[in-house]
């Protein structure tokens, strides 16, 4: 219930939801990243994991990505 009604007092603050999720998920995407590039070559299986993690983190931005279409042709 607080989490709707706090989504919907965002919006009408031209703030929607897609915007609010896709920062927390470009700042995962980019520590992984970040931690995959220092790990080069050792740790291998936590090295692959990031990788799931960073692929997992793009499919959630086409997501946010398509959403966003699909809204600004609602509007």
């Amino acid at each position: 219930m607080f989490m709707k009604k706090e989504i919907k007092s965002s919006t009408k603050g031209k703030v929607s939801f897609v915007h609010e999720i896709s920062q927390p998920i470009t700042a995962i995407l980019t520590y992984a990243a970040v931690a995959r590039r220092k790990l080069a070559g050792r740790e291998p299986k936590v090295w692959e994991i990031l990788g799931h993690i960073i692929e997992d983190c793009h499919r959630a931005n086409e997501l946010i990505l398509k959403e966003r279409e699909l809204k600004k042709k609602g509007d």
